[in-house]
């Protein structure tokens, strides 16, 4: 595959554990628990006497899960890929990774994807209980695209963020600790930016605007909202401050990556070497054995 045999064998080998599947049972499990909590506190004993009070649960029910799918899916997808990087040098197989043939692209998307497998596949897991939302009305498959594109726009991002720190920093502590400290920051400077604490515009353009251009959580929020008019501007991925928001964070993805890329052997100097050395020592020792032995 073009992301090299490291995500290969990942996508090989998921599938035989339980947890690859546990993870989607309890994930879409707990959103149809906390539906049901939600018609019992929004309608209760309530009597439904049209079709507008199950649009307007609908809609209600959108803006819980929405936000919640992506409270779980983007600290996770950080922490795990960072933890999986950070577990390859504890281990010390990354050296071993950087004197294969791979190239540096390959090693640094195939452990991003690889560490992404798990969160991707959850994420897609709930789109059906999505779309089921969407059959009791006031929710448009145009949210829902826009909603499920967020997410996984910032699981890639979050991802990306992880993958890059644990490749540079060398203790596992330090890679989880700033990759989890990047992520509040991200979030609450983009909020504070959002209430207006540095003002009512930035650049000319509205502060809040820029926060949702910028912050996954004023995404998805704006994501759940529904646009009018025809079914192409619905959907409206590239159209508006969601679409802003995708642009920003799959920038933000490639160049996090690219940097990963173009450093990831150079982060990691002392210990290529010293694997060089001894490698180096075993051959010279072999030809002196080679040629006692002749």
């Amino acid at each position: 595959m073009f992301v090299g045999p490291v995500f290969t064998r990942q996508a090989a080998v998921a599938p035989r554990r339980v947890w690859f599947f546990a993870a989607r049972t309890i994930f879409v499990t707990g959103l149809f628990g906390l539906v049901l909590t939600s018609w019992q506190l929004l309608v209760g004993a309530q009597r439904v006497e049209n079709l507008g009070d199950l649009a307007w649960f609908g809609a209600a029910v959108l803006q819980i899960l929405a936000p919640l799918q992506l409270a779980v899916a983007m600290p996770f997808s950080a922490l795990l890929v960072a933890s999986a990087v950070a577990l390859e040098k504890d281990r010390k197989t990354l050296d071993l990774l950087l004197l294969t043939n791979l190239s540096s692209a390959e090693l640094v998307l195939g452990k991003l994807l690889a560490g992404m497998l798990t969160v991707v596949t959850i994420v897609l897991s709930a789109l059906p209980l999505f779309l089921l939302v969407a059959l009791l009305g006031g929710v448009s498959i145009g949210q829902i695209v826009r909603i499920e594109a967020v997410t996984l726009a910032s699981v890639l991002a979050a991802g990306s963020l992880g993958s890059t720190i644990a490749l540079w920093r060398e203790k596992t502590f330090q890679a989880v600790a700033m990759t989890a400290l990047v992520l509040v920051f991200w979030l609450v400077g983009w909020q504070l930016v959002g209430v207006g604490m540095i003002g009512d515009r930035l650049g000319g353009i509205p502060v809040d605007v820029w926060a949702v251009a910028m912050s996954p959580w004023q995404a998805i929020q704006a994501a759940a909202e529904p646009l009018y008019g025809s079914v192409a501007a619905s959907i409206g991925l590239w159209s508006g401050p969601v679409g802003w928001y995708l642009l920003s964070a799959v920038v933000a993805s490639v160049l996090l990556n690219l940097v990963a890329i173009a450093r990831v052997r150079v982060w990691n100097p002392t210990r290529v070497g010293t694997f060089m050395l001894k490698i180096n020592s075993c051959n010279d020792c072999l030809t002196s054995l080679s040629v006692s032995l002749s």
